[in-house]
This record gives C-alpha cells, structure tokens and sequence, in this order.
C-alpha cells in the first residue's frame, strides 16, 4: 500500500487446500475465502486482478470463484464448459491471466464433459 503500486495480481491458491471437506456448499470453505478477501480490502490503491490454482478447485467450483474472486470466465462453445483466462491492458502493456486448470479434471463432470474423456 505504502509503495503505491497501480495494481496487484493474486496469483491464485488463494485458500489452502486443507479446506476441503466431505460436504458440499461448507460455509468454512467460503469463510477461507472471505478472510482472505477482506485482508486484501486494505489495498486500495488500485484493481486487484485475481487467478486461480488447484487450491482454489479443491474446495470451490468455477461459478463460486466468478462471483468471489470477479474472474471473468466465460463458456466455451459447444460444449459450454466454463474457462478463466483474460487480459487487461495498463499503460500500454498487456497483462494476460492464463487458466492453468482449463483442461484439468478438477470440477469436470466425468459424464458431461468433453475435457475430462
């Protein structure tokens, strides 16, 4: 904050992989989240851009992630599967936030899936 850089980037495994539990939509999950959330509430200089890793996946499905963490993930045609790469632009350089996870099994559904065959 003291530097005043313009922007940060959360590198993702943004909660620990020892959150995951047996049972579905656990609060102590979201909770994990919201902690770190709120830590970084106190940068205020600038957007902080989010990824995620297979941490992240472990304990909580892209949708959840989109509306958590703001990363813009879109359905890729045709088989409608949800992808998290984006870019952003910042005087006149390119940032481009890559989806590690995109061909990863992780929160595939092994019926529906054309990834996960």
């Amino acid at each position: 904050q003291s530097s005043r850089v313009d922007f940060a980037i959360n590198l993702g495994d943004t909660i620990d992989g020892k959150c995951v539990t047996e049972a579905d939509d656990d609060p102590e999950q979201e909770d994990a989240l919201g902690h770190v959330l709120e830590a970084l509430k106190t940068y205020t200089h600038g957007p902080i851009w989010h990824s995620y890793g297979n941490h992240c996946l472990y304990n909580l499905d892209r949708p959840t992630l989109q509306q958590r963490l703001g990363i813009p993930f879109r359905e890729e045609e045709p088989h409608g599967e949800w992808v998290g790469y984006y870019d952003f632009c910042h005087q006149s350089t390119r940032f481009v936030v890559l989806d590690g996870y995109d061909i990863a099994l992780m929160q595939r559904c092994p019926d529906t899936s054309l990834k996960h065959k």
